[in-house]
């Protein structure tokens, strides 16, 4: 034996930056974990506690640089102004599908996610990333992990449920602003 013993171990700081957020929205509990590795970064949504349908989404580096429109803010309904998606974030899913009667509400929030990232939008993170973690916009891949509850609100359709899911998506949306690490 050469005096090393197999089971010790040295405590160092990980270099994979890690955020998370968890808040209720309509009462029920949504946690946003981001994730920054050195080739992509991880974005998990779930109100379900899984990781539910798994998306890689990218952009061409032609598109990064180009000028993006703003939507309006409305406050009444908790959403923030937030960047008009791009028609060239190429989605791919990578795991699972969303639900059938979801699949387009989905893709809303995957196209939402992906300009946020993509672009650099949102405030900087503070502190400021470690310029081990700095990379320019889009220089990375996006996988996003969405696990949302519709089913729940199902049986309680009827009047607001438009402004209901508005308040839940820009909810969601200032989540993963809040979670910035990119």
């Amino acid at each position: 034996m050469n005096g090393h013993s197999a089971n010790s171990s040295t405590s160092v700081s990980s270099p994979i930056l890690v955020k998370q957020s968890s808040r209720l929205i309509d009462g029920i509990r949504t946690d946003v974990l981001v994730q920054s590795f050195a080739d992509r970064i991880l974005i998990l949504v779930t109100q379900l506690g899984k990781v539910g349908t798994l998306t890689q989404i990218s952009m061409p580096m032609t598109s990064i640089d180009e000028p993006y429109e703003l939507s309006p803010a409305v406050p009444s309904l908790n959403l923030p102004s937030l960047p008009v998606p791009h028609t060239s974030l190429q989605i791919s899913p990578l795991l699972s599908t969303p639900p059938s009667d979801s699949k387009i509400i989905y893709e809303v929030y995957l196209n939402q996610i992906g300009m946020l990232v993509l672009t650099g939008f949102g405030p900087r993170p503070n502190p400021p990333l470690p310029p081990s973690q700095a990379f320019g916009r889009g220089s990375r891949q996006l996988v996003v992990g969405l696990a949302l509850d519709f089913a729940s609100k199902a049986s309680k359709a009827g009047e607001g449920d438009s402004d209901k899911e508005r308040i839940k998506f820009g909810s969601i949306m200032e989540m993963v602003m809040e979670c910035r690490i990119w």
